[in-house]
């Protein structure tokens, strides 16, 4: 489907639909807040999204829709609700669809935007079913299977899945998912993180210049896996 448009006098309305954003701090809040400053500018964006608590806009010229949570959580996310009602109001007034994610919001737009016969994008961040069964210690393997049949299911129905890598389009294709893909590699912003002298760094925070330094950035959650991060430091002192 190709939605032609002209940008001297009315631009494309794009509905984001995201189980993810701010206060909330991860990989797709990330990916929004550096991709939306630019994509306002070609487009008339509305955020749909969780109530995470007070957050500022990313940009004052969209427009911003939350749902609040349940106090049922997975792992430390707690889970939004879906209004489908007003998910399929935003959808009627949407031209493109675009979600980040298959948690109830971005389910009912992809779902939605089906049956509108909108086109719907959608933004693979992680690999769900390798994702979603790190959050629980037990049943692993069901709730994998299950969450595969679930994803497969959603981004069957978009017209275009968009990944960032070739490695995480090849999962797609062995999982069977045959809708059209376009990877989008993830840049680094240089003006905020550029490469530094290691010596400069380590006298910075007051570590020896000769010191082995181990770091990790990222959530402290359970998929994050840190306790076999801690295992590996544990040996490297050992030896």
């Amino acid at each position: 489907m190709i939605i032609e448009y002209n940008t001297m006098t009315k631009k494309t309305k794009l509905l984001i639909a995201t189980d993810s954003y701010l206060p909330r701090w991860d990989g797709v809040t990330r990916f929004l807040l550096e991709s939306v400053p630019s994509l306002s500018k070609r487009f008339d964006i509305t955020i749909v999204a969780p109530d995470f608590g007070k957050c500022v806009l990313i940009s004052k010229s969209v427009q911003l829709i939350r749902f609040p949570t349940r106090k049922i959580c997975i792992g430390d996310y707690p889970i939004p609700t879906s209004d489908k009602k007003t998910i399929a109001k935003l959808v009627q007034e949407a031209d493109v669809v675009f979600t980040q994610t298959i948690g109830p919001i971005g389910r009912d737009a992809i779902n939605e935007a089906h049956r509108q016969k909108k086109p719907v994008a959608a933004f693979i961040h992680s690999i769900e079913w390798e994702l979603v069964p790190k959050s629980i210690s037990k049943f692993k393997a069901a709730l994998g299977y299950v969450t595969k049949q679930y994803a497969k299911h959603l981004y069957q129905k978009c017209s275009v899945v968009f990944v960032p890598s070739e490695d995480t389009a090849k999962l797609l294709r062995f999982a069977q998912i045959k809708t059209m893909q376009h990877i989008v590699y993830l840049g680094c912003n240089t003006k905020r993180f550029s490469p530094t002298n290691k010596a400069t760094a380590k006298k910075a925070v007051g570590l020896a210049k000769d010191s082995m330094v181990i770091g990790f950035c990222g959530r402290i959650a359970r998929e994050k896996d840190l306790p076999t991060l801690y295992k590996a430091f544990h040996h490297l002192e050992l030896g």
